[in-house]
């Protein structure tokens, strides 16, 4: 046995709606680390680097006829 590890596949398909998330906390895209890999460098992600301490996203889900709204708004223009 090798004191080695063997990555059996890196995974590419990582969710592009989290990559503002990740920007917004650490200060690069969790896809800086996956370019890295692909270019033969080390992964380096920063950590704390972004302008705000927390973020979060959010689905809501509806199965009935809606008004769909297109862009950012505040939680106040929609109540």
């Amino acid at each position: 046995m090798q004191d080695r590890i063997w990555p059996l596949e890196i995974n590419t398909h990582i969710a592009q709606s989290h990559c503002k998330l990740f920007e917004m906390i650490d200060g690069a895209s969790h896809q800086h680390v996956t370019t890295n890999l692909g270019l033969g460098r080390r992964p380096d992600m920063p950590k704390g680097n972004g302008s705000n301490e927390v973020a979060a996203e959010q689905y809501v889900y509806s199965y009935a006829a809606a008004l769909v709204w297109m862009g950012a708004h505040r939680t106040s223009e929609l109540l």
